[in-house]
């Protein structure tokens, strides 16, 4: 595997992490008010 595509493919993972966890806390945030 090439390393640009690891690193690439490491980013993805990172931003789809971010939003679910940003979603998450949107949610909670409109659940505890």
């Amino acid at each position: 595997m090439d390393e640009k595509q690891f690193v690439r493919r490491l980013v993805y993972i990172l931003a789809s992490i971010l939003l679910a966890f940003m979603i998450i806390l949107l949610i909670f945030a409109q659940s505890n008010a």
